[in-house]
């Protein structure tokens, strides 16, 4: 089964989804907040509380979808690629699909460890 590895709240209630066989995308949370179960996330700053979880995406007050509805969404709208293949284009994706405040450190791999540099 496919998870949900990274889950990074944009702005008008898009998530930038990435799968654990790299299928990558956007999904559009916007449809779901009409529902009750989903109002809290209409809250901006509620939204950006999502994280990965075991079978999909969560949020604090157990809020869920779960990947294989994410998956088919990505699908249905064409809106899924294949993440990078190499660490250092890895490192490249990661670092300009987040705000600048928000980029990982970039990280040296060598000889089965990552080490940071600064």
């Amino acid at each position: 089964m496919d998870t949900i590895v990274r889950a990074i709240p944009l702005e008008d209630f898009l998530l930038d989804i990435l799968t654990s066989s790299g299928v990558q995308g956007l999904f559009d949370l916007k449809s779901y907040l009409g529902d009750s179960a989903f109002a809290e996330l209409r809250d901006p700053a509620c939204f950006r509380l999502v994280q990965p979880a075991h079978h999909g995406i969560r949020w604090p007050h157990d809020q869920e979808i779960s990947s294989d509805t994410i998956l088919w969404d990505l699908q249905q709208r064409g809106d899924t690629d294949r993440a990078p293949d190499t660490a250092s284009d890895l490192d490249e994706y990661q670092s300009s699909a987040l705000p600048t405040e928000l980029a990982p450190t970039p990280l040296h791999r060598g000889k089965g460890k990552d080490v940071e540099t600064t």
